[in-house]
């Protein structure tokens, strides 16, 4: 079970403030603006009903709480960029032991934010976007970038005409010809740190 909600990008922050991810940087990597007073975002969460605000208290709802949890516990993030035809597709994934979340700028400012299945793994995640970003039938590629306590790695994997599959990525592995299963072994490995 998948479940979307759409945040904008001040209620997006003010969630990551209210119980700061485990990973240092997730605000930073994701763009997020500064808030622009200490409660930016709360009052447009609870109009639509996702929190309620008791004087000082706040009290997301379920949903929102499931949102809060796996962000605070994330100690992984992927940046995917791929395209679809001319258009770029950009999406994070935060992982963590309490659960994945998807993130997605929605072209309007805000974000799709998607509670993905438990028994899901992240590479398993990443592999969906490399099926759905990489093409048997024209060259294409998708770039990663996976952080971690332990820092920053960098990743391509390419198809080009033939259907032939190549990758790289910052650490050690130079170009070289790959497969699917390959590729999303070595995301596999490179998330488990």
């Amino acid at each position: 079970m998948v479940d979307r909600l759409v945040l904008a990008a001040a209620e997006l922050g003010f969630l990551l403030r209210v119980r700061p991810p485990a990973l240092a940087g997730v605000r930073e990597e994701l763009a997020l603006p500064a808030p622009r007073v200490p409660h930016d975002g709360l009052d447009s969460l609870v109009h639509r009903g996702l929190a309620t605000r008791t004087g000082r208290a706040f009290r997301p709802s379920p949903r929102l709480a499931a949102v809060i949890e796996a962000a605070a516990t994330a100690d992984r993030i992927t940046r995917m960029l791929g395209w679809r035809g001319d258009v770029p597709v950009l999406t994070h994934l935060l992982s963590g032991p309490r659960g994945h979340l998807r993130l997605c700028p929605d072209g309007a400012g805000g974000w799709d934010v998607r509670l993905l299945e438990p028994g899901v793994t992240a590479s398993a995640q990443a592999g969906r976007f490399l099926d759905a970003h990489l093409s048997g039938d024209r060259e294409s590629s998708v770039l990663l970038k996976i952080g971690s306590p332990q820092g920053n790695v960098s990743m391509a994997v390419a198809v080009d005409g033939q259907g032939r599959w190549s990758m790289s990525d910052s650490l050690s592995v130079p170009t070289a010809p790959s497969s699917r299963a390959i590729a999303v072994a070595r995301i596999a490995e490179l998330l488990a740190g």
